[in-house]
């Protein structure tokens, strides 16, 4: 299987190299999605193995055009934050596998042996998610995630605006009913939240 990995980390992507090679061959790394679709213009893969926090346009706006462009292509998410609430949206975008990165390279070689065999995968953390659902008020729609995402990038209403072709007014609405369904009220509140729900990683103090 002839892998593309898009992936921000260079040790993650030492990693996969020798958790999966000489077993499947990886082509090409892309540092950020928008250098992968870049060269998916001009070569082809079986898999793509995406993280889904990483600069540029994000893993979710990757997934989009990815499946739809390349809808031929599978597409694995290893990633420290699939079992957030956008997993069930993934899933029903056809993603083959969703591997959570805490459970380490050897459960991405797993999820490769039941891709193979044309069955989809997801690690424990991911699977426990999905059968227990998200935790009140976690149901966030798709764009509200996408808001709660870019502004855990610091990323501020007119820029996100900008990013997403949207008004700023439409920001501040999605805003509010994504921090309504959290149950908090200030940008603090929910990076503590996505700290503790594993979206993002606390910055160690020095």
């Amino acid at each position: 299987m002839n892998c593309l990995i898009i992936e921000d980390h260079p040790i993650v992507v030492d990693g996969l190299r020798l958790a999966l090679e000489p077993a499947h061959q990886i082509l090409h790394h892309a540092a950020t999605a928008e250098d992968g679709l870049v060269w998916l213009r001009t070569h082809s893969v079986d898999l793509i193995i995406l993280d889904m926090m990483m600069p540029g346009m994000g893993g979710q706006e990757a997934v989009r055009r990815l499946r739809r462009h390349y809808p031929q292509i599978q597409l694995l998410i290893f990633s420290a934050h699939c079992a957030s609430p956008i997993c069930g949206w993934l899933l029903e975008q056809g993603v083959v596998g969703l591997v959570d990165k805490n459970a380490g390279l050897n459960e991405v070689r797993q999820a490769l042996q039941h891709i193979e065999r044309g069955q989809r995968y997801l690690s424990q953390a991911v699977a426990q998610s999905q059968v227990l659902g998200n935790p009140a008020g976690e149901g966030l729609t798709e764009r509200e995630f996408q808001i709660v995402q870019l502004l855990l990038r610091g990323l501020k209403p007119q820029a996100i605006a900008d990013h997403l072709f949207i008004s700023p007014k439409t920001v501040s609405t999605y805003r509010q009913r994504a921090m309504a369904r959290l149950g908090i009220d200030s940008d603090v509140a929910l990076v503590q939240l996505a700290i503790s729900r594993g979206w993002i990683e606390a910055v160690p103090t020095h």
